[in-house]
């Protein structure tokens, strides 16, 4: 019967502890970090998937310009410039047996283009295959941004959750504590049996190990989330 009332005793007191620990939200961790939404902003912010998205969105708008002015490559400008003293001539023989010549003084110019009409005909077409790209990116930046904010919301929750699970075996582990000291004493007295004492250390063993399990699952948690938001979670703390 003293086992039985000792075990009441501490029961009690585990009850009183998670009802408290429900009711005293200032020491939940969800009120410590920032709202869920700037959560969502910071591991955007800091996504390497989304960073390497924007370098191929950007490397495919590049493509789409060079892709526009392809035809640039194909237009070649010559130019020359000669000077002298009017020696330099191209000379021939006149009708009447003379001598004609022209100086090749001054500058010269020339253009020269030669596009392919393969180049011509298909331009339209690289530049729209370009484009597609440019969107199939855009919309892979799309999915990727609902892919991270659907994974920060699951591991947020499943962080809370690991936190009070964790708070609640440490209230049961503190009553798991009293419970074997009073138990300790009583058997000290002879008021219980070995058997009694025996059952009553038992459940505490089970108790401190549910603890450490939580305690375990709740760092784990917390170390993941920081990986996916880039940050350190200490540093976000309000």
């Amino acid at each position: 019967m003293i086992i039985l009332s000792v075990s009441q005793v501490c029961l009690g007191q585990v009850n009183n502890s998670g009802s408290g620990q429900e009711l005293n939200e200032k020491d939940d961790l969800a009120n410590e970090l920032p709202p869920l939404g700037n959560l969502i902003d910071i591991a955007l912010q800091n996504s390497p998937l989304l960073k390497y998205n924007d370098n191929v969105i950007d490397q495919g708008e590049r493509e789409v310009k060079l892709e526009k002015r392809s035809w640039h490559d194909r237009i070649s400008v010559l130019g020359n410039y000669s000077q002298g003293d009017q020696a330099l001539l191209i000379g021939s023989q006149t009708s009447g047996g003379g001598f004609g010549g022209n100086a090749l003084n001054g500058w010269r110019l020339g253009a020269n283009v030669n596009i392919p009409l393969s180049t011509v005909t298909t331009r339209r077409l690289r530049i729209q295959i370009a484009e597609l790209q440019v969107d199939a990116a855009r919309n892979q930046k799309d999915e990727i941004e609902r892919q991270v904010k659907n994974q920060v919301i699951l591991e947020y929750y499943q962080l809370i959750s690991a936190y009070r699970i964790m708070k609640i075996k440490s209230g049961a582990r503190e009553s798991a504590v009293l419970q074997r000291t009073l138990a300790e004493t009583y058997f000290s007295e002879g008021s219980i049996s070995l058997e009694d004492y025996s059952n009553v250390d038992q459940i505490g063993a089970n108790v401190e190990v549910d603890y450490e399990m939580a305690k375990s699952e709740y760092l784990a948690k917390y170390r993941q989330f920081e990986q996916l938001l880039g940050v350190s979670l200490d540093d976000l703390k309000r």
